[in-house]
């Protein structure tokens, strides 16, 4: 009988506070350059928020779960002499899995709780900010902020393995882009030599690089 909502949080605490700045880079690109680094934090924050509200990280969730119970069902099912019947199957993955945080609003829930620590990982990367070529306005979906994870090869040494680094693309306009990359807590970086705060530009984009923003934003739509 009751009602759960993240939404009076998420207004009053996430969203609210940097209506402003986010209006304020949206029309000179440049004030990023000045950012307290209050303003920087609540920007970080809002963005580890918008990558956890959407259907497209809840599915995310869903398929990682389900793909790992399959690899342990099938695991299970192998051993000789055993067979497994399939409604034996969530009592003996159940040690692998906490239905509490693994599905639906409730994976959501349970991430909105480590926005603050994620926002961190925000902070520590490159940012930069700039306009795109008149013609080639953005646009975003449902998923605000997207993202892209770098190919340990690229593609022309047919590179497929991913690392652990994320590039975000989030629109700040049709005509502005806010790009985030750069090194994070992967595996072979010595945490204790990253600052909180990563380097912050501003320069414009080119053509190329916005047709690729513009791949990413409808590949995580």
């Amino acid at each position: 009988g009751e009602k759960l909502s993240a939404e009076t949080w998420l207004s009053n605490s996430v969203e609210g506070p940097i209506v402003e700045v986010i209006r304020s880079l949206a029309d000179d690109p440049a004030s990023l350059l000045q950012m307290s680094e209050l303003d920087q934090w609540l920007l970080a924050r809002f963005i580890a928020a918008q990558r956890f509200r959407v259907p497209a990280f809840r599915n995310f969730i869903e398929r990682t779960v389900e793909h790992v119970e399959g690899k342990i069902a099938g695991a299970i099912g192998n051993v000789p002499g055993r067979t497994v019947a399939r409604e034996e199957l969530p009592n003996l993955v159940k040690d692998y899995e906490n239905p509490s945080r693994s599905h639906g609003a409730d994976a959501w829930l349970s991430m909105l709780q480590e926005v603050d620590g994620f926002a961190n990982f925000v902070l520590c990367k490159e940012w930069r900010i700039g306009r795109v070529p008149g013609d080639r306005l953005l646009y975003t979906s449902d998923n605000a902020v997207a993202a892209y994870l770098t190919p340990v090869r690229p593609w022309w040494a047919e590179g497929t393995f991913a690392e652990h680094e994320h590039k975000y693309y989030f629109p700040l306009s049709p005509n502005m882009l806010l790009w985030i990359a750069g090194d994070d807590y992967s595996p072979g970086v010595d945490v204790s030599e990253l600052k909180l705060f990563g380097p912050r530009t501003h320069r414009d984009f080119t053509e190329w690089e916005v047709s690729f923003a513009r791949h990413v934003v409808s590949d995580s739509a």
